[in-house]
């Protein structure tokens, strides 16, 4: 399937194989705990997201609500792919609308990924700041459950669906909206 990263760290070129880093410079005073946590949980390593959302000092309610997916990931669904062992990305039809959503009017590459080994899921499901709300949103994206069975007034808008792509992928050639 043809999906399209947004890049917004401006680090990638066509032909980039991305992967899990096994090699994480953990630098704060909780090096130790955070190391073992890894090595328990991700002994492949960590993608650049989970590096960023789960080793480092991130005190909002984004981290809280990504820390909290992966959890309920690896207690209920460890089957399914790791936000913290993936590269994200969208389709066709949501690339506009992700792109407003996560860039903000800055800079940005988007690439193609032809890939099979994928998941599908509403990031709008990723949202709250009480964990027992973000505990059973993660419900709903974990199981895609459709958004007709959401929980009533927590989600209004139309479902925004990010694909987890499994690593090593390979970075496609870079593309503009306007040619898509």
């Amino acid at each position: 399937m043809k999906l399209y990263h947004i890049d917004r760290t401006m680090t990638l070129k066509e032909g980039d194989i991305v992967n899990i880093n096994k090699n994480i410079d953990i630098t704060d005073s909780t090096s130790v705990v955070v190391y073992n946590n890894v090595l328990k949980n991700y002994k492949d390593g960590l993608s650049y997201h989970g590096i960023g959302y789960y080793c480092r000092s991130i005190n909002d309610c984004s981290s809280l609500i990504d820390v909290i997916f992966e959890y309920e990931r690896l207690l209920k669904y460890p089957d399914k792919l790791s936000r913290y062992q993936s590269l994200f990305a969208t389709d066709k039809d949501n690339l506009l609308r992700m792109i407003n959503k996560i860039t903000d009017g800055s800079n940005y590459k988007i690439y193609e990924i032809d890939t099979d080994n994928y998941e599908k899921h509403d990031m709008n499901l990723l949202k709250g700041c009480i964990p027992a709300v973000i505990s059973e949103l993660s419900y709903y994206y974990w199981n895609n459950i459709p958004k007709e069975f959401y929980p009533l007034g927590l989600i209004d808008e139309e479902p925004l669906y990010e694909y987890l792509i499994a690593l090593p992928c390979v970075i496609g050639k870079e593309v503009k909206i306007e040619d898509i």
